[in-house]
């Protein structure tokens, strides 16, 4: 295997694996809050001004990190016939998304699978932006997706704290590195 493929954009197989030789725990956190910020968050960021993100692009971005960081938290190699499982766990376990907390199923069926297959939200969700919009507004199962958008970064943030602050052997610890491992292995 080419050990120089790179898993984020300054990390490769080669730093990862001595990264974890060394136990390098704020290494690995870093690499992996790069590798994932960098795909979905940055590049919607980056569009100036911020008022030309377009709501569902934000969205689509964030349904995918959410499956995404799951996977890491959990361990699991992908996230098929995992159905709604990533987003009932991600929404009970998060501060910030509270009010989604009893959502997920929901969220999965009509924002998630809407949005990624058919480029709409079903089930009357709606998507907005207005900054004095609530991140969730269940009577009217409205989602500003800026607000949602911006506690993604947080609960990344909060992951990679997570790991750097935890134990080695801890469960946290082995599913990162479990995921980690897929990621190398899709590589080959």
């Amino acid at each position: 295997m080419n050990k120089n493929i790179k898993l984020a954009s300054k990390f490769t197989i080669e730093d990862y694996e001595q990264m974890e030789k060394d136990l390098n725990k704020e290494g690995i956190a870093n690499f992996v809050f790069k590798r994932l910020s960098e795909r979905y968050l940055v590049p919607l960021e980056s569009v100036n001004p911020p008022k030309l993100r377009h709501g569902f692009a934000l969205m689509a971005n964030a349904c995918l990190l959410i499956e995404t960081y799951e996977s890491f938290i959990k361990g699991w190699k992908d996230t098929a016939a995992k159905e709604r499982h990533p987003f009932d766990s991600f929404f009970k376990r998060e501060e910030g998304f509270k009010d989604f907390k009893y959502e997920g199923r929901n969220f999965y069926k009509d924002v998630r699978c809407g949005i990624l297959h058919q480029g709409e939200t079903k089930g009357g969700w709606k998507i907005t932006r207005k900054e004095d919009a609530p991140i969730f507004n269940r009577s009217e199962k409205t989602i500003n997706a800026s607000k949602f958008f911006e506690e993604l970064r947080v609960s990344l943030e909060s992951y990679r704290e997570l790991l750097i602050n935890s134990e080695w052997d801890d469960l946290i610890w082995e599913n990162c590195r479990k995921k980690i491992s897929f990621i190398i292995e899709n590589c080959e």
